[in-house]
């Protein structure tokens, strides 16, 4: 690919808007509609993990960041491994419950990736249901329910994350007592990019 096509389609980042089929859904605020408890508990963890935080920040939370990140995986897959690194990179990504309304769940882990700096951690906190027919049929029965309409929750973020080339270095499983059976059981995770030869890859910060 020539250096003025590289150059076209690193600027989607900021030029083009993210695609239909990827977009969030346009929840006025996350937990208008969710228990009680599993927004307490899930707010507990944000608060603690962005008091930790060290250097450049993204929170999904943000707005456009979840956008950013699918763009950013676009890229990446329209340029290959030509595409540039993307001008701006993160020490540190958090998301705590945004990862339910993107519905295609390894492009947004892939654009985050990108968007890590050298030595960055992504940190997640979403529900986890294992892929399988019978969690299917679960998820499938709640999602007419009005508090989770739209949101995808019939998959594994820690096994998405690990086919992602990113490596789960810190895990947490834990459940939340709620009778909304797909928000039961969650998963708190740190993650670190795994180079081309299967290391993780560490070092300055970019």
């Amino acid at each position: 690919m020539t250096a003025p096509a590289r150059d076209q389609a690193a600027s989607r980042l900021t030029a083009v808007p993210s695609r239909a089929r990827f977009a969030p859904i346009d929840r006025p605020a996350w937990s208008d509609h969710l228990p009680g408890v599993v927004v307490a508990e899930v707010e507990r963890r944000r608060t603690d993990l962005l008091a930790r935080m060290q250097g450049r920040l993204l929170d999904l939370a943000d707005p456009g960041a979840i956008e950013l990140a699918l763009d950013a995986a676009a890229v990446g897959t329209e340029v290959g491994s030509e595409a540039p690194a993307p001008d701006e990179r993160y020490d540190a990504i958090v998301s705590t419950c945004r990862l339910v309304d993107v519905a295609d769940l390894p492009a947004v882990l892939a654009g985050l990736r990108r968007l890590l700096a050298d030595g960055g951690e992504l940190h997640l906190v979403e529900p986890i249901n294992q892929p399988g027919f019978a969690s299917l049929m679960v998820s499938s029965g709640w999602a007419v329910a009005p508090a989770l309409s739209g949101m995808h929750l019939g998959r594994d973020v820690v096994r998405a994350a690990r086919a992602s080339d990113l490596a789960v270095v810190d895990l947490d499983r834990f459940e939340i007592a709620t009778p909304v059976f797909p928000l039961r059981r969650w998963a708190q995770l740190r993650a670190i990019i795994i180079d081309g030869h299967g290391h993780h890859r560490r070092g300055d910060k970019a």
